[in-house]
Protein backbone atom coordinates (compact mmCIF):
# COMPACT_ATOMS: atom_id res chain seq x y z
CA UNK A 1 0.00 0.00 0.00
CA UNK A 2 1.45 3.43 -0.88
CA UNK A 3 2.31 5.84 1.90
CA UNK A 4 0.11 8.87 2.36
CA UNK A 5 0.84 12.15 4.10
CA UNK A 6 4.36 12.31 2.61
CA UNK A 7 6.06 10.06 5.17
CA UNK A 8 9.74 9.68 4.48
CA UNK A 9 10.67 5.98 4.15
CA UNK A 10 13.80 6.40 6.29
CA UNK A 11 11.60 7.42 9.23
CA UNK A 12 9.50 4.27 9.19
CA UNK A 13 11.82 1.56 10.57
CA UNK A 14 10.61 1.65 14.19
CA UNK A 15 8.65 -1.52 15.13
CA UNK A 16 5.61 0.52 16.26
CA UNK A 17 5.48 2.28 12.89
CA UNK A 18 5.99 -0.93 10.92
CA UNK A 19 3.19 -2.61 12.87
CA UNK A 20 0.82 0.36 12.57
CA UNK A 21 1.42 0.56 8.81
CA UNK A 22 -0.01 -2.94 8.40
CA UNK A 23 -3.35 -1.30 9.14
CA UNK A 24 -2.78 1.84 7.06
CA UNK A 25 -5.89 2.85 5.16
CA UNK A 26 -8.26 0.66 7.17
CA UNK A 27 -11.52 2.39 8.03
CA UNK A 28 -13.93 1.82 10.87
CA UNK A 29 -16.70 0.97 8.43
CA UNK A 30 -15.00 -1.07 5.69
CA UNK A 31 -12.62 -2.89 8.06
CA UNK A 32 -14.73 -2.93 11.20
CA UNK A 33 -14.36 -6.62 12.02
CA UNK A 34 -10.58 -6.70 11.54
CA UNK A 35 -10.09 -3.54 13.63
CA UNK A 36 -12.47 -4.87 16.28
CA UNK A 37 -10.47 -8.09 16.46
CA UNK A 38 -7.22 -6.12 16.81
CA UNK A 39 -8.47 -3.70 19.49
CA UNK A 40 -11.24 -5.58 21.29
CA UNK A 41 -13.51 -2.56 20.86
CA UNK A 42 -16.06 -1.71 18.20
CA UNK A 43 -14.59 1.20 16.21
CA UNK A 44 -18.07 2.33 15.20
CA UNK A 45 -19.13 2.77 18.85
CA UNK A 46 -15.82 3.78 20.47
CA UNK A 47 -13.35 6.61 19.91
CA UNK A 48 -10.50 4.28 19.06
CA UNK A 49 -7.19 6.15 18.69
CA UNK A 50 -6.01 4.99 22.15
CA UNK A 51 -7.28 1.44 21.57
CA UNK A 52 -5.30 1.34 18.32
CA UNK A 53 -2.12 2.70 19.98
CA UNK A 54 -2.45 0.21 22.85
CA UNK A 55 -2.90 -2.66 20.40
CA UNK A 56 0.18 -1.71 18.39
CA UNK A 57 2.23 -1.39 21.57
CA UNK A 58 1.02 -4.77 22.90
CA UNK A 59 1.76 -6.49 19.58
CA UNK A 60 5.36 -5.37 20.12
CA UNK A 61 5.60 -6.95 23.58
CA UNK A 62 4.90 -3.95 25.81
CA UNK A 63 2.10 -3.28 28.27
CA UNK A 64 -0.29 -0.59 27.11
CA UNK A 65 -1.52 2.50 28.90
CA UNK A 66 -3.65 0.32 31.18
CA UNK A 67 -0.42 -0.06 33.19
CA UNK A 68 -0.57 3.63 34.16
CA UNK A 69 -4.22 4.64 33.78
CA UNK A 70 -7.63 3.32 34.83
CA UNK A 71 -8.96 4.68 31.50
CA UNK A 72 -6.79 3.18 28.76
CA UNK A 73 -9.32 4.04 26.04
CA UNK A 74 -8.62 7.75 26.52
CA UNK A 75 -5.86 9.28 24.42
CA UNK A 76 -4.59 11.17 27.45
CA UNK A 77 -4.05 7.87 29.28
CA UNK A 78 -0.68 7.94 27.50
CA UNK A 79 0.35 11.17 29.23
CA UNK A 80 2.02 9.15 32.02
CA UNK A 81 3.04 6.15 29.88
CA UNK A 82 6.71 5.18 29.69
CA UNK A 83 9.19 8.02 30.03
CA UNK A 84 8.88 11.65 28.93
CA UNK A 85 10.71 12.80 25.81
CA UNK A 86 11.60 16.38 24.85
CA UNK A 87 12.51 15.77 21.21
CA UNK A 88 10.52 13.01 19.52
CA UNK A 89 12.04 10.22 17.48
CA UNK A 90 10.19 7.96 15.05
CA UNK A 91 7.92 5.60 16.96
CA UNK A 92 7.51 7.81 20.03
CA UNK A 93 3.98 8.27 21.33
CA UNK A 94 2.55 11.76 20.96
CA UNK A 95 -0.53 12.92 22.84
CA UNK A 96 -2.45 15.96 21.62
CA UNK A 97 -5.23 18.13 23.00
CA UNK A 98 -8.24 18.25 20.74
CA UNK A 99 -8.67 21.62 19.13
CA UNK A 100 -12.43 21.53 19.64
CA UNK A 101 -12.74 19.17 22.60
CA UNK A 102 -13.09 19.08 26.36
CA UNK A 103 -10.00 18.90 28.60
CA UNK A 104 -10.23 15.11 28.91
CA UNK A 105 -10.39 14.62 25.14
CA UNK A 106 -7.38 14.22 22.92
CA UNK A 107 -5.70 12.22 20.21
CA UNK A 108 -2.72 9.86 20.30
CA UNK A 109 -0.47 8.37 17.68
CA UNK A 110 3.07 7.42 16.74
CA UNK A 111 5.53 10.12 15.71
CA UNK A 112 6.99 9.93 12.20
CA UNK A 113 8.63 13.31 11.56
CA UNK A 114 8.50 17.07 12.02
CA UNK A 115 7.57 19.46 9.26
CA UNK A 116 7.55 23.11 10.17
CA UNK A 117 5.30 23.59 13.19
CA UNK A 118 3.66 20.17 12.84
CA UNK A 119 4.34 16.58 13.79
CA UNK A 120 3.39 13.85 11.39
CA UNK A 121 1.96 10.83 13.14
CA UNK A 122 0.29 7.59 12.18
CA UNK A 123 -2.78 6.88 14.26
CA UNK A 124 -6.13 5.20 14.39
CA UNK A 125 -9.43 7.05 14.28
CA UNK A 126 -7.99 9.91 12.27
CA UNK A 127 -11.01 10.78 10.13
CA UNK A 128 -12.31 7.29 11.08
CA UNK A 129 -9.30 5.47 9.66
CA UNK A 130 -5.66 4.55 10.20
CA UNK A 131 -3.57 7.14 8.40
CA UNK A 132 -0.66 9.54 8.42
CA UNK A 133 -1.60 13.09 9.36
CA UNK A 134 0.08 16.31 10.44
CA UNK A 135 -0.92 17.86 13.79
CA UNK A 136 0.13 21.27 15.18
CA UNK A 137 2.95 21.03 17.72
CA UNK A 138 1.20 23.66 19.85
CA UNK A 139 -1.43 21.05 20.79
CA UNK A 140 1.06 18.48 22.11
CA UNK A 141 0.33 17.41 25.69
CA UNK A 142 3.03 14.75 26.02
CA UNK A 143 5.69 12.88 24.11
CA UNK A 144 6.43 9.49 25.62
CA UNK A 145 8.66 6.51 24.97
CA UNK A 146 8.12 3.03 26.40
CA UNK A 147 10.58 1.87 28.98
CA UNK A 148 13.03 -0.79 27.82
CA UNK A 149 11.68 -4.30 28.24
CA UNK A 150 13.38 -6.50 30.83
Amino acid sequence: MPLTGNAHPADLGHPFLLTAMKYLGMTETNDRSELQKLMNVDPIKTEWCAAFANSIIRLNGYKGSEAVSPNPLLAKSFSKFGVPVLTPEPGDIVVFNRIDGADWQGHVGFYVRTEGETYQIISGNSSDMVKFRFYPIEYVVAIRRPMILD
